[in-house]
């Protein structure tokens, strides 16, 4: 696995699906945000074109989901957020496009309620606001965000293609960390 494929699927596995900015614990929120901050950066660290074992990516994964605080929040499905049993060229209705990111008190980058878009559209715009919602700091992450963003707009699920949600089941399974 590349290095950016590995960022990437650190944060569709563990940032999106969760309503970040109501989290009440912001002293919790951001000890968990350092420890994936680590992860991340560790991957970046790497010499470019060096691959990643996916043990590690899915080790590194399965012990951020088992953080007690992770645990506890609410979170929603990524393929259900990002409609994957839609077409990625089917149109959204206004208020649906809306109500996706007011659900996860994202920002709709602009939207409003009377623009019609994409499936499409709207999984790219809500993975990068999810990556926003979490790594709210400009430009100083430049490098992860370029390796996520990059990785959102080719990956994004075909109607060929599996979902990202059975993406993700297929690497994880049911796995503990024993069995990786």
């Amino acid at each position: 696995m590349s290095v950016h494929e590995a960022v990437f699927f650190t944060i569709i596995s563990v940032v999106c699906g969760i309503n970040w900015t109501e989290i009440e614990d912001e002293e919790r929120k951001e000890a968990f945000k350092e420890d994936l901050l680590t992860i991340l950066e560790g991957y970046l660290d790497l010499e470019n074109g060096t691959p990643i074992s996916l043990r590690d990516v899915l080790k590194n994964i399965i012990q951020l989901k088992q953080d007690p605080f992770y645990e506890k929040l609410e979170k929603t499905k990524v393929s259900a957020a990002l409609l994957e049993d839609r077409r990625q060229n089917e149109w959204v209705a206004p208020p649906t496009y809306v109500e996706a990111f007011r659900k996860f008190g994202l920002s709709n980058l602009g939207a409003t309620t009377n623009e019609f878009h994409t499936v499409g559209e709207l999984r790219a715009t809500l993975m990068i606001s999810w990556y926003q919602a979490m790594f709210d700091d400009g430009v100083e992450r430049r490098e992860l965000q370029n390796a996520f963003c990059s990785n959102v707009l080719w990956r994004l699920p075909s109607d060929r293609r599996p979902s990202h949600q059975q993406y993700l089941d297929a690497l994880m399974g049911n796995l503990s960390m024993d069995e990786i």
